[in-house]
């Protein structure tokens, strides 16, 4: 099965009940997780050996496309502004949801005179994330 795009959506709120605050034409998600390095002289073979579970995790969103109202454009310029941790969700239909708190680390905006107004925006993750697979 193939993922578009448009399978992504981004909330302010729970994945499950809060309210998607954008048209998306692109949405990137990067989950990752840093390696704590305990490799010691004495390992056998001195293959590398990393510390289970000990390293920082971290997800980011990033956003771009039209928002869908005003209302929402100012729930996501008041987050940059007062550089709040937020609840969103991401629902992303063929894999799962994941929701926690984010921080707005970017914001811009753009447009041609005739044409829609576009947005670009960053989330980073400011604690706690929990996945819950498709069923």
């Amino acid at each position: 099965m193939s993922l578009k795009g448009s399978n992504i959506v981004l909330k302010k709120g729970t994945s499950s009940g809060g309210t998607a605050i954008a048209a998306g034409r692109t949405i990137s998600l990067s989950i990752n997780a840093e390696t704590v390095d305990i490799t010691s002289a004495d390992d056998t073979n001195r293959w590398r050996q990393l510390l289970a579970a000990a390293g920082t995790k971290s997800m980011s969103v990033s956003f771009s496309g039209v928002l869908k109202d005003v209302a929402t454009h100012d729930q996501v310029i008041d987050d940059i502004v007062a550089q709040t941790n937020d609840l969103y969700g991401v629902v992303v239909s063929t894999l799962g949801t994941f929701d926690g708190n984010f921080t707005v680390t970017q914001f811009e905006a753009s447009g041609e005179h005739n044409g829609e107004a576009q947005f670009t925006f960053t989330l980073e993750s400011a604690g706690d994330i929990t996945y819950a697979a498709v069923a």
